[in-house]
């Protein structure tokens, strides 16, 4: 009977330890996710961007846009450094203006420059179109 006894303790307290370690984990990604967004930084550098947080046993995944490659590393820098975090999967994509030398104008510029030291081709009567890169 006492085996028995004991045997139900064992159960009941490893069942508490597991309970409670759990609740722990989802409370830790609360508090990650929720301190990442209240940052200052979120509210202040990053407020119209769209960065959505999730931590998972203190995994965070970035997920969202952003408006510039340098908002896409605060962003990881700023929940990298809170505590609790573990690792961060930053998959922020940039959405913004598109740099002046990735232009139509600049890929035509750089297609014509190309022809010129083609000895086969005549780079003066040839034209050369871009459209949307």
């Amino acid at each position: 009977m006492k085996k028995t006894t004991y045997r139900l303790a064992l159960i009941v307290i490893v069942a508490a330890l597991f309970l409670t370690n759990v609740s722990f984990a989802s409370e830790t990604d609360d508090r990650i996710e929720s301190s990442a967004k209240q940052s200052y930084v979120f509210k202040t550098y990053l407020k119209g961007d769209d960065i959505n947080v999730q931590s998972k046993d203190g995994a965070v995944t970035l997920t969202g846009t952003v408006s510039e490659e340098s908002a896409k590393s605060l962003a990881q820098e700023t929940v990298s450094s809170l505590p609790g975090v573990v690792s961060v999967d930053n998959q922020l994509a940039v959405k913004g203006k598109i740099p002046a030398m990735y232009t139509d104008a600049w890929l035509i510029t750089k297609v014509k420059s190309t022809l010129l030291f083609h000895r086969n081709v005549n780079a003066v009567k040839t034209e050369v179109f871009a459209k949307d890169g």
